[in-house]
């Protein structure tokens, strides 16, 4: 008791080091608390699907060519795993916050998904209004311009309109046909809440970069299993 009352004089006597250090402690605490936050959304809170339990993310480790992340994999090394792999009973492929700009009367920029065309079904994620991805959506290169709304996007972007399913919307200046709206409440896997989602295949209109969707070593795919 005798030390606490002598360290509190001692900052009464020093009004300019007491605010420092006050103003530290607070920035300490305000900045773990935030990166808790952070930590909770992306690793500690559960996905908001059907058995998230049994959903693990995949990483592989080894030196090549890197789009985004270093423990990515490239599209034939998704096939490779999702066709032969005897651990999961399915396996998707997705890279998020994809940027693409939304045409229209106001132009937007708003951030996407691209998933491989069992994203959905994997996740046990069912539509409320259409359909999610079919096989074929995601088999030919740039030739399957469909998109999934999320239902935000949806009812801010388009009024919740019923009648959406069949019309298109206009996607880096290409028309994509909207398939499908997720459910309510379901905003992707990631921390960034994904607008829409589009097949992997449709890679070179929404990620400009380079063809990586046919480079065999390029990591740009975050893999995620359900065991």
């Amino acid at each position: 008791m005798n030390e606490l009352k002598f360290a509190f004089r001692q900052l009464l006597k020093n009004p300019g080091f007491t605010a420092v250090a006050v103003l530290t402690l607070a920035l300490g605490i305000g900045l773990n608390a935030g990166i808790f936050t952070i930590l909770n959304a992306v690793a500690l809170r559960p996905l908001r699907v059907q058995g998230s339990e049994r959903l693990v993310c995949v990483f592989q480790d080894f030196s090549r060519n890197v789009y985004d992340d270093a423990n990515r994999a490239s599209y034939s090394e998704y096939r490779e795993y999702r066709d032969n792999n005897h651990v999961f009973s399915g396996l998707v492929a997705y890279t998020p916050s994809v940027p693409a700009t939304l045409g229209g009367e106001r132009p937007q920029q708003i951030f996407g998904t691209l998933a491989s065309g069992n994203y959905f079904e994997v996740l046990k994620v069912r539509p409320s209004l259409g359909r999610g991805f079919l096989d074929s959506d995601c088999t030919t290169p740039g030739e399957s311009a469909v998109v999934v709304l999320s239902d935000e996007f949806w009812r801010s972007g388009f009024g919740a309109d019923p009648a959406i399913i069949g019309k298109a919307i206009t996607l880096n200046r290409t028309p994509f046909v909207v398939i499908g709206v997720a459910p309510a409440g379901f905003r992707g896997t990631e921390v960034v809440p994904a607008a829409f989602w589009a097949p992997l295949t449709m890679q070179r209109t929404l990620v400009r970069d380079a063809d990586i969707l046919g480079d065999d070593f390029c990591g740009w795919l975050a893999l995620m299993g359900r065991m």
